[in-house]
């Protein structure tokens, strides 16, 4: 037991090890390949921005020149250039000189930067520079050569916030409660660990200071080699797994690590589970085999030998064990039966002469009772070919839910288990014997892990109102570790209607979340990737329209406007993307402030203007007086108000009117067909538009669901936002529902608590 319980603890550690480090390795290769795709990209809107014709033409005549220049032109194009990305903090234009020619930061004008190794090197090439500047702040310079016919005129540089590097680093996904990704690169006063003092703490090293990140993996990483730890102390002398990667593009070091003692936590509770069973089974073989040996071996060998003798046909003899203990009692019962066996044999033979005339007269009436049993006979046979069958059906019946792959128990009217099948014990690590007579579902099964309304109200719904429940719920098996599973209770009444036992079915389905997590995670990705190049189409239509590449005829900026709003469509569907993965991810900044809500709503009416002008509606606003200021994100609440209001406008004929209400609503009172429990918040979208069908409206809050009479008026819309509003609505406690006549209208009810959203810490924004 100890060999094989050593063999399968070593066996463990080691797959576990492998997973671990082939685990750290996939997601340091992640990351690395993200913060490269991350700096190729700046570099290609730093390649955007410089290859206007017109910009370099400006430049070449300030060379030419001796720094005469149209700087306003200048400015207004790289001006033009910030306002379309977000993330750019500064964007400069520097002369052969090594001077600030024109800058976004007009401080920056004139600076001197030519002992830089950005601009020496920018000179040359594209690239990526990081810098640490002594009060701590990073900064990351993108920089790049400007030259017309192979004439080096300057030198473009982009300063970039450090937002989306910050969030690609500090995503621990995958990594555990423990796990990090650590970034560090070269510059002049050392190894500087990035991201910024935002996150972490900053820190340099010398050869004899080796404290940055996990010091060995992040050595190897900065020499551009791709290694794995399974033991190595990090900066916090804990022992860690690790791996590590190199970001060429920038001369980046990255390291993921994980802690070793939550990487192999389930091989060391195997271990400690292990050992202790083992000893215990040691003591109670050790005092069993004595006790037997000596209570019971030998009196046990007395009282065989007896019996052979007696089966010998020796009828006097006696064992005679004068024990007071249960073999002694057996012996000498033993003896009584043999006595009373040889006083029986006696009487039989006497009998036997009595009976043996009794059998012959009663030979005549069994012959005549014989017709009689025989039809009996031919009954008690059909009935037992029918009581077959039905012992069948009920075996394969046995069979089939023992060997269900689902989990399946049985319990009493209180919870108790009383059958369970091997799907359970495959599912949850529990042996069927472990559990019987169990409460289900408690923690010392495989439950427990939900908060008690949860169980509060699932009992009630099975119990109480006598209902089959279905749900999703967390449970872990015997070894600790959690799963997800989809489950079914149902309630087995008697004819009276009172419960005799309930009847539950689980299926794991943690597979089936993680794959739906890793959708939303590529969704999230690919939306991410999309954004760029469809930043650059909407970039060089703009120039295109504008005029930059030369002037087009009116056919050709059609088309253009055609290419232009198209472009505009896909960077509308991949923003609707990207917050729906953020949503289904959990990784959105609920970021609650008072807000005045009235002003809210109008500034999106303002903006739905033209559209409400162009299609001649009647837009009405009901607002109560004096409602009070509620503590909700004012971007999360702009979004569903948006969703909502463009809905209605959108899907609303010609002529037609919306009606927006805001009002205070107090506990107990009605909102449409809904009573509000809470003091809240109840806003009111209704119109004269479309509808939506009766048969659908079950589906109208799906994710990229739209009903067919708006698809076939309307081919624009994405689906999503109406899941939008309830994602958002649902999270923050509130409430969303809808009523609708299709070719009549719909009236919109949102609801929330005057108690407002919580705040929640995320990495990405709604909006």
């Amino acid at each position: 037991m100890i060999v094989v319980g050593l063999v399968i603890i070593f066996l463990s550690s080691q797959v576990s090890r492998s997973e671990i480090i082939a685990h750290l390795q996939t997601t340091v290769e992640s990351r690395t390949h993200h913060i490269e795709t991350y700096f190729e990209q700046s570099i290609e809107r730093l390649k955007m921005l410089t290859s206007r014709t017109k910009l370099r033409e400006l430049l070449k005549n300030y060379n030419q020149s001796q720094g005469l220049i149209d700087k306003e032109s200048m400015k207004g194009i790289i001006q033009d250039a910030k306002m379309t990305a977000a993330d750019l903090d500064q964007i400069l234009i520097i002369g052969l000189d090594g001077r600030v020619i024109t800058s976004t930061d007009e401080d920056l004008i004139g600076y001197d930067f030519s002992n830089q190794d950005f601009f020496i090197v920018g000179k040359q090439t594209e690239g990526v520079y990081l810098l640490q500047k002594p009060s701590g702040e990073f900064r990351i310079f993108v920089f790049g050569p400007l030259d017309l016919n192979n004439q080096l005129l300057g030198v473009g540089v982009m300063l970039i916030n450090l937002d989306e590097l910050d969030g690609i680093i500090s995503d621990r996904t995958g990594l555990g409660e423990t796990g990090e990704v650590i970034v560090a690169f070269y510059d002049t006063n050392g190894v500087r660990r990035y991201p910024s003092p935002r996150l972490f703490e900053s820190r340099a090293i010398d050869q004899s200071q080796e404290s940055v990140g996990t010091a060995l993996p992040m050595k190897e990483a900065l020499k551009g080699n791709h290694q794995t730890f399974e033991d190595i102390l990090d900066y916090r002398n804990v022992r860690v797994m690790a791996a590590s990667s190199y970001v060429k593009i920038a001369h980046l070091g990255v390291v993921a690590k994980m802690d070793r003692s939550e990487a192999l936590a389930g091989v060391n509770r195997v271990g400690e589970y292990f050992i202790f069973i083992s000893f215990i089974f040691i003591i109670i073989f050790y005092f069993l085999n004595y006790f037997l040996s000596s209570k019971l071996v030998k009196p046990i060998e007395i009282l065989r030998r007896g019996i052979r003798i007696v089966e010998g046909g020796n009828l006097d003899y006696k064992v005679a064990i004068d024990s007071q203990d249960e073999i002694g009692q057996l012996s000498r019962s033993f003896d009584q039966m043999t006595q009373s066996i040889k006083k029986a044999y006696d009487e039989v033979e006497l009998k036997v002469q009595d009976q043996t005339q009794q059998i012959k007269e009663s030979k005549i009436e069994l012959e005549n009772q014989q017709k009689a049993l025989l039809n009996i006979l031919e009954d008690v046979e059909k009935e037992k070919i029918n009581s077959e069958s039905l012992a069948k059906d009920l075996e394969k019946f046995k069979l089939a839910v023992d060997n269900a792959s689902d989990h399946i128990v049985i319990t009493d009217q209180d919870g108790t288990i009383l059958y369970a099948n091997k799907g359970m014990e495959k599912i949850t690590g529990f042996k069927i014997k472990e559990v019987l007579g169990k409460k289900v579902g408690s923690k010392a099964t495989w439950g427990g892990l939900m908060d008690s309304d949860f169980y509060k109200k699932m009992w009630n719904t099975i119990s109480v109102k006598k209902q089959v429940f279905i749900g999703e719920l967390k449970n872990h098996r015997k070894n600790g570790v959690q799963y997800e599973t989809s489950a079914s209770i149902s309630p087995i009444l008697n004819q009276n209607g009172k419960v005799v036992f309930f009847v539950g079915i689980e299926r794991d389905i943690t597979k089936e979340k993680e794959v739906d997590r890793a959708k939303t995670e590529f969704v999230s990705l690919a939306s991410h990737q999309l954004r760029t190049p469809l930043s650059s189409i909407n970039w060089y239509t703009e120039m295109l329209l504008a005029g930059d590449a030369g002037k087009i005829n009116k056919e050709q900026k059609s088309y253009l406007e055609e290419v232009y709003k198209g472009n505009k469509r896909m960077v509308d569907l991949v923003n609707s993307l990207l917050n729906v993965s953020r949503l289904d991810l959990g990784t959105f900044i609920v970021e609650p402030e008072l807000t005045d809500i009235p002003p809210l709503a109008i500034s999106v009416i303002d903006e739905l203007k033209p559209m409400i002008a162009k299609k001649q509606l009647k837009v009405t606003q009901q607002y109560d007086k004096n409602l009070p200021k509620i503590n909700v994100d004012p971007k999360l609440l702009r979004v569903v108000f948006q969703n909502l209001l463009s809905n209605a406008v959108k899907y609303t004929p010609e002529q037609g009117s919306v009606v927006v209400e805001l009002h205070l609503i107090k506990p107990g009172q009605a909102v449409g067909k809904e009573k509000i429990k809470v003091g809240s918040l109840a806003i009111i979208v209704s119109d004269t538009g479309f509808g939506i069908p009766k048969d659908q409206q079950d589906k109208i809050f799906v994710k990229l669901f739209r009903a067919d009479n708006v698809r076939e008026k309307d081919t624009e819309g994405t689906g999503l936002g109406l899941y939008i509003v309830k994602s958002i609505v649902t999270q923050s406690g509130g409430k969303v529902w809808f009523d609708s006549v299709e070719d009549k209208g719909t009236k919109f009810y949102v609801v929330i608590p005057l108690s407002g959203m919580k705040k929640k810490e995320g990495t990405k924004t709604i909006g």
